[in-house]
């Protein structure tokens, strides 16, 4: 995937969850509806690649996500 891709999936994760908590369901209704709006392809995202997200988003922002 490329970096820009991650980073806006990473963008979106972080303004959507600053509004209010999220089930995995949810964040993957947003990010399928973001892409048909942005023409990204953010349809395969996995539980797990969502897991590293919320990793890598800790790690590269220090924005802890519960």
């Amino acid at each position: 995937m490329s970096v820009k891709k991650t980073i806006l999936r990473h963008k979106l994760i972080i303004n959507k969850l600053r509004h209010r908590p999220l089930s995995w369901p949810e964040i993957d209704r947003m990010l399928q509806y973001e892409a048909t709006f942005l023409g990204y392809d953010f349809l395969t995202i996995s539980q797990r690649q969502f897991q590293r997200d919320i990793d890598d988003i800790r790690e590269i922002y220090r924005i802890s996500i519960e």
